[in-house]
């Protein structure tokens, strides 16, 4: 079970890969539930000390500025807008940039 008043209950605080998401994780309880946290319950995990030497060292494929936006806000990968151009398969125009239309 786990102890919430034990130090040792409270992780490392360093990141490590969620690859199925795409980004770092960093190992911590997430108190009240709104901390953008994980507990590495996985003891074969590699842990980093920032999301930047995370994203750089485990997730180099990825943009590194959006794996770290994503990281560190507790999105997906997918779902950081990284407000670059890039080629359109819809409407009128040939490019279109990531970014939220809304604002």
């Amino acid at each position: 079970t786990f102890d919430e008043s034990s130090s040792s209950s409270t992780g490392s605080n360093n990141w490590f890969v969620d690859y199925e998401d795409g980004v770092c994780r960093q190992d911590c309880y997430p108190a009240g539930g709104t901390s953008p946290c994980e507990w590495a319950d996985n003891g074969s995990l590699r842990f980093y000390d920032s999301s930047t030497a995370c994203c750089k060292a485990a997730l180099a494929s990825n943009n590194e500025a959006a794996c770290v936006a994503a990281s560190e806000s507790g999105s997906t990968i997918s779902t950081v807008q990284t407000r670059k151009w890039y080629v359109s398969t819809s409407g009128d125009q040939p490019c279109a940039m990531d970014c939220n239309t809304s604002s």
